[in-house]
C-alpha cells in the first residue's frame, strides 16, 4: 500500500517502509522485533482527520537514538484506514482507544506548577520591564490550563487480555501505546506524600528499545487502577515478581 509517498508491504514476517521523493529511502522491520506501537496526534493533526504510526523494535546496537528503535510506518494516516492498516500488519494487536482514568481531584495537578512558575516570571517581568505583562501572562495562563485540562482528559488507559492500551499526553498531543504484557520488562510506581494523601499516583511501563527502553507513562489516575495495572503486570504478564521494580519516588506535585 502506498500513502503519501510512504509505501508499506509486507512478506511474511518483514515490513518494508519506502519513502522519499528524490531520494528513496528504505527501512524494514521483522514483526517479531515489534516492542509496542505508537499512535501519535495532535489538535491540528485531528483537525484534518490525520495520526502517525510508528513501532518500537530492539535494537541492534547500545545506542539511545530514536532511529535505532522507532520506525515510523506511516506519518500521515487517515484514522479510518489506521485500524485496518494495524490488523493487515500487526494481527496480534488489537489497538483500543483507551477513556481518562484521570478523576477530577487530580485534574489541577496537571498545570498548578506551570502556574506558579508563569505568575511568578509575570510579575517579575511586570514589575522591571513591561507594564502591560500581565496581559501576556493571562493568555499564557489560559493556555497552560487549557492544555492541562486537555491532558487530563486523554490519560488513561485500558486493559484486554495479554494487552494493554495506554494513552499519554504532551501540550496538546497524544501518545497511544500498544503494549503486549510479555514485552514488559519494568513497572515503576511514581508518588510522593501529597499523591498517597490523595490517593493518586503515575505509572510507568517500559519496553525494550536502545539503553533507557520505551516508556508509557499515565499520570495523576486513581491509587485502585494503579493497582489493576500493576497486578495485571505482575500477574498476567507472565514475570517473576522481582523481575518488577517499584518506584516510590518523589515528583512534582
Amino acid at each position: 500500500m502506498m500513502i503519501h509517498d510512504y509505501t508499506l508491504s509486507k512478506k511474511d514476517d518483514d515490513l518494508a517502509v519506502q519513502y522519499g521523493l528524490l531520494e528513496k529511502k528504505h527501512k524494514s522491520v521483522n514483526i517479531n522485533r515489534v516492542q509496542n506501537i505508537i499512535i501519535k496526534d495532535s489538535i491540528l493533526r485531528r483537525m484534518i482527520g490525520y495520526y502517525s504510526l510508528s513501532v518500537i523494535i530492539t535494537s541492534d546496537t547500545f545506542e539511545s537514538d530514536d532511529d535505532n528503535s522507532t520506525v515510523e510506518i506511516m506519518p500521515f494516516i487517515k484514522r479510518n484506514l489506521l485500524y485496518d492498516i494495524v490488523e493487515e500488519i500487526l494481527p496480534n494487536y488489537e489497538v483500543i482507544k483507551p477513556k481518562s482514568n484521570v478523576p477530577i481531584r487530580g485534574y489541577r495537578r496537571y498545570f498548578q506548577i506551570s502556574t506558579v512558575v508563569l505568575l511568578l516570571v509575570t510579575g517579575v517581568v511586570q514589575y522591571f520591564w513591561l507594564d502591560w505583562a500581565w496581559i501576556l501572562g493571562l493568555f499564557a495562563l489560559f493556555l497552560v490550563i487549557i492544555a492541562g485540562v486537555y491532558s487530563a482528559k486523554n490519560n488513561g488507559y485500558v486493559i484486554k487480555d495479554d494487552e494493554i492500551n495506554m494513552l499519554t499526553t504532551g501540550f496538546f498531543t497524544r501518545s497511544h501505546f500498544v503494549i503486549k504484557h510479555d514485552k514488559v520488562i519494568e513497572c515503576a510506581i511514581l508518588e510522593n506524600p501529597f499523591l498517597i494523601r490523595s490517593r493518586l499516583a503515575n505509572i510507568s511501563v517500559t519496553t525494550a528499545a536502545g539503553i533507557v527502553g520505551s516508556v508509557a507513562t499515565v499520570k495523576f489516575i486513581d491509587r485502585k487502577d494503579i493497582e489493576i495495572i500493576w497486578n495485571w503486570i505482575k500477574e498476567g504478564g507472565g514475570h517473576d515478581e522481582e523481575d518488577l521494580s517499584e518506584s516510590n519516588q518523589i515528583v512534582e506535585d
